[in-house]
């Protein structure tokens, strides 16, 4: 290998190395490195990554300069891929923020009503409602789905097992870790500030997708590699991804 081969793994390599880890099933974030030094030698352009997940092959394959196509027909992947893959340029500034944490016209409570006494408190269940209101106002397809990224993880970082399959007295499961401590609002506003660092333009026309596999339209989008990394469902056990993050 030479220098520049050297200098180009270890860029790649930072920038995986700074997407935030997603507390999500079956995750490819520590094998990322393993994924790359297989397919990094592989002639290709483009790909697909048809069960995207967590996002984080995707963006990957984005730090690889290659066009990405990035599918999941689980709805909240499909937007943290449009948050971050698809979305080469666009960032939440401080005034978006204030926007949305702001208390402003009267959202609808169907978080707080459809969840009472799960998950959350009352009060943070009515911020989500308050902010998945204000996320509404942006005026950016590309900023709603970056904002709705940071609120994604801020839930699965408060939640003490990072799955919504157990609800009810959650105080059971706090052990002083500062993820349970911190409320939502200041997880977001943390979020905001993680996922902003590592938006980027590859030069790349990236498209995320949100449908079945199957219905992949492969003679419009050819890409050169498909990479697959289907669900696990077992009918023996609760590994269903719609049943532990429905909420999201």
């Amino acid at each position: 290998m030479n220098l520049t081969d050297i200098i180009n793994d270890q860029h790649i390599e930072r920038k995986v190395d700074s997407f935030p880890y997603l507390r999500y099933m079956g995750s490819k974030h520590k094998l990322s490195p393993w994924i790359y030094d297989i397919i990094k030698n592989l002639d290709f352009n483009s790909a697909l990554d048809g069960f995207s997940g967590s996002g984080v092959i995707s963006y990957l394959l984005k730090s690889m300069d290659k066009t990405v196509y990035s599918n999941d027909f689980l709805h909240f992947s499909y937007i943290i891929s449009k948050g971050i893959i698809e979305n080469s340029e666009e960032t939440l500034s401080p005034a978006d923020v204030e926007m949305l944490i702001s208390k402003y016209g009267t959202p609808e409570k169907f978080i707080s009503t459809t969840f009472k006494d799960m998950f959350y408190s009352k009060p943070e269940l009515e911020f989500l409602d308050q902010i998945s209101h204000n996320i509404q106002l942006l005026d950016s397809e590309k900023k709603r789905a970056l904002a709705y990224t940071s609120l994604f993880r801020a839930c699965l970082k408060k939640q003490p097992r990072g799955v919504f399959t157990v609800s009810g007295n959650l105080e059971k499961y706090n052990d002083g870790r500062r993820d349970l401590q911190l409320n939502l609002e200041q997880h977001f506003k943390e979020q905001v500030k993680i996922y902003n660092k590592i938006i980027f333009n590859n030069d790349a026309v990236n498209i995320s997708f949100n449908q079945n596999i199957f219905n992949f339209d492969q003679n419009t989008y050819k890409p050169d590699l498909v990479y697959l990394d289907p669900p696990y469902v077992p009918n023996s056990d609760d590994n269903c991804y719609v049943k532990r993050y429905h909420f999201l």
